[in-house]
């Protein structure tokens, strides 16, 4: 396994509505992210040697044009150790744009062609995206995480591609969605009902989403551009109260209490704004959400991990003494997030 991770190392949102105001917060701008090179030189700087039963043959890395974000974290009350893999803000556009407005189609052409991707990438993130399935079923993970942003705007043919495409993985898989995933954004017309039960076709897209295994939680926080809804803290008060170990999968990443410069960081490529959720951020939390997020920093919260993204670019910071943020480096580019869980 140390041989397959050096071989990965080798290898290596237009509009967010906040539920509670329904006013636009305009999300990370494309065009002052982070560059691969300065992502990968992060990466490179703080990977660990993960050891586990994920594999992933050589020549897919390649062919995909694949690099990986490695995450590895001891957790208390683990039986077992646990592999996951992380895949965000991918965009994926489907080639059929009949449903775009005329005078919009253009700039969809070029979010295809120029903007979601990397300049050593050609894959497009549909062709990236058909091909990951025998990848992820064959890699061993214990599931997949998709932290939202999966495909660029919610048109029936994007939605139909990740139908498509989701129905033929075998690995349990956990879709968390954002806006781009269902808003119609540059559609002559919204599609609301359809793009529903488009979505709860793939699996249900409940509010808040639970993976259980006999001694941890992964749970989801779908829709997270949107505030927390009293059904999905309902729901989390009642996983919470089991006392397993939680990990949390949230496109929008939680605003820290404990690090402002993770903030910080996030205003420095943002003008000014921090566009993450709590209390006076740009997802401003409303009494629901924040009673959320006071669970999830409390002193003796099950919340040991949250995975998110949203950003595109890679970050690490501490939301309480106990529990950790990792914000990851977008998909678009041929980025995976591998994470470890290890029992202690």
């Amino acid at each position: 396994m140390t041989r397959f991770f050096a071989s990965l190392v080798a290898g290596v949102c237009l509009m967010a509505v906040s539920c509670c105001s329904k006013e636009a917060v305009t999300p990370p701008s494309v065009e002052e992210n982070v560059s691969v090179e300065e992502k990968q030189e992060s990466i490179l700087e703080t990977a660990p040697e993960i050891q586990g039963k994920l594999h992933i043959d050589a020549s897919d890395i390649a062919e995909l044009g694949l690099t990986f974000e490695p995450v590895e974290m001891k957790v208390k009350g683990l039986k077992r150790d646990y592999n996951f893999l992380m895949i965000c803000d991918l965009h994926v556009i489907a080639e059929d744009m009949s449903e775009a407005e005329e005078k919009s189609v253009h700039i969809i052409k070029d979010r295809m062609e120029n903007v979601f991707k990397t300049s050593g990438n050609t894959t497009s993130t549909l062709a990236l995206f058909r091909k990951l399935g025998p990848v992820v079923n064959n890699c061993g993970a214990d599931a997949v995480l998709l932290g939202g942003d999966i495909c660029d705007f919610g048109s029936i043919a994007n939605l139909n591609i990740l139908k498509d495409e989701l129905s033929k993985w075998t690995v349990p898989y956990m879709y968390t969605r954002a806006d781009h995933d269902f808003r119609p954004w540059w559609m002559a017309q919204e599609h609301e009902a359809e793009i529903a039960e488009l979505g709860k076709a793939i699996d249900g897209d409940e509010d808040l989403m639970v993976m259980e295994f006999e001694d941890l939680l992964v749970v989801g926080y779908n829709k997270s551009t949107w505030n927390v809804t009293p059904d999905a803290l309902k729901r989390f008060k009642e996983v919470y109260a089991k006392g397993k170990p939680i990990v949390i999968v949230s496109h929008v990443p939680f605003n820290s209490p404990v690090d402002p410069s993770f903030g910080e960081k996030i205003m420095s490529h943002e003008n000014g704004r921090n566009l993450s959720w709590g209390k006076g951020c740009a997802y401003d939390a409303n009494a629901v959400t924040d009673e959320f997020l006071q669970m999830v920093y409390a002193e003796n919260s099950p919340v040991k991990l949250v995975l998110s993204g949203h950003m595109h670019y890679s970050a690490d910071t501490m939301l309480s003494a106990t529990c950790r943020q990792h914000m990851f480096a977008p998909a678009f580019t041929g980025n995976i997030g591998i994470v470890k869980l290890i029992a202690e």
